[in-house]
């Protein structure tokens, strides 16, 4: 009997049918089996890969790979080690089962011959990163060692990911997923909208630019937003004081696209490629796209584009200078979310009168084009509603909304 084991595609563990020369075949109800529409007990002509033999029946002695060349020979088979292996189990009265009664994991799809020894790793940690999407990290076997890969930093002096120290269960799984990426990252704090006071704002300066108005809700700014918002500027701190020259910064509830570090690869060979190397401010890993018209490409590349008006900081690269850019105009006594500042910041940003109150706008901004990361949904644990600690937090106060600008 064999657990049902998925894999990104349509590829499994077992076949639903095959054809009298026993090559296979889709049975009509493989894709309901597959996808746990019907759940049960069924009987299959082939398993494969995973499953449990019970050694203590005699019918356990005719499952083999050997070829028996004398039954073979008489009516041919094709040689295959899973065709071999069902073939004496047939001839030997031997059934196969698969249970999908309850999702017992994944496996990866088996590489073509024109896939190194190194490409199938990255297929099979692919694969370790989206079963961490729905749960927790895969539980290692007892009975199997192995070498922890080496950790690096991608060629970046630092990788960042921001936390919520109430979010502990989000930090344990980007501990999980860079353990399977194989990178080195420094855990930052954030700063909590929700342990935030009024006397925070006032002994910080704070002030939300007057103007501001949430553009879906109506609004000021929340307690949440303004946590968002200071957990970025003390990292964009942190760069410019340290002097790294090029970071990373992920927040905790980033997903990465299957080959990440790849696809990453790529866009440093882009931006080199096209002489801007050392000219870059910020480069979106993720992002939300609020016009899917207006990003231009960049010229001699196939993955950057110079990005029009966007959300979410949820990766990033960033440089020393763009860090420096992103402080000068930083001023915390016309705070705006960060998701609007940054836009502005590279002169992108269809509010004129926001904008006018910063200057220069001259942050130097492009984007992977397809974005390499994207926020993972979380679910409130006590309900079915997703949950969002900038928005979903309290409005701040309208004594701390005028703040001194410029006429």
């Amino acid at each position: 009997v064999a657990p049902m084991l998925i894999s990104p595609m349509a590829y499994s563990n077992w076949w639903g049918d095959m054809t009298d020369k026993l090559h296979y075949r889709r049975s009509p109800d493989y894709m309901d089996i597959l996808h746990r529409e019907k759940i049960g007990l069924f009987q299959v002509p082939m398993i494969h890969s995973t499953f449990l033999v019970d050694l203590r029946r005699v019918e356990s002695q005719f499952l083999s790979y050997n070829i028996d060349t004398e039954a073979c020979a008489a009516d041919p088979i094709p040689f295959d080690d899973i065709i071999v292996f069902a073939f004496n189990a047939r001839r030997n009265g031997v059934q196969f089962w698969l249970s999908n009664e309850q999702p017992f994991g994944k496996l990866p799809q088996p590489p073509s011959g024109k896939y190194s020894v190194e490409e199938d790793k990255n297929q099979f940690d692919d694969m370790k990163l989206k079963s961490l999407f729905n749960g927790p990290a895969m539980p290692v076997s007892e009975f199997i060692t192995f070498t922890p890969s080496l950790k690096t930093k991608l060629d970046f002096d630092e990788i960042y990911v921001i936390n919520l120290k109430r979010r502990p269960e989000r930090l344990t799984r980007i501990k999980a997923w860079f353990e399977a990426l194989g990178i080195s990252f420094k855990h930052f704090e954030a700063v909590d909208g929700k342990s935030l006071t009024t006397n925070d704002l006032v002994s910080l300066g704070i002030k939300q630019l007057a103007s501001y108005r949430d553009p879906h809700w109506g609004r000021n700014m929340t307690w949440g937003e303004i946590g968002c918002y200071m957990s970025h500027y003390k990292i964009w701190q942190d760069v410019v004081e340290k002097g790294h020259k090029k970071v990373i910064i992920f927040e905790d509830d980033v997903r990465f696209e299957s080959f990440f570090k790849d696809h990453l690869s790529t866009l440093m060979i882009e931006l080199r490629k096209v002489g801007l190397e050392h000219a870059w401010d910020l480069v979106f890993l993720g992002r939300k796209q609020l016009s899917w018209t207006s990003d231009m490409k960049v010229e001699g590349t196939k993955h950057l584009v110079w990005p029009s008006y966007s959300y979410w900081l949820v990766s990033y690269l960033l440089s020393n200078s763009g860090a420096q850019k992103l402080l000068n105009q930083a001023l915390l006594d016309k705070l705006i979310p960060v998701d609007e500042y940054v836009p502005i910041m590279y002169n992108s940003h269809p509010n004129e009168e926001w904008s006018k109150h910063f200057s220069p706008r001259d942050l130097v901004a492009l984007s992977a084009s397809p974005l390499i990361c994207h926020p993972q949904a979380y679910k409130d644990k006590d309900g079915p509603n997703y949950v969002s600690d900038t928005s979903d937090s309290e409005i701040i106060p309208d004594d701390f909304r005028i703040a001194k600008v410029d006429p």
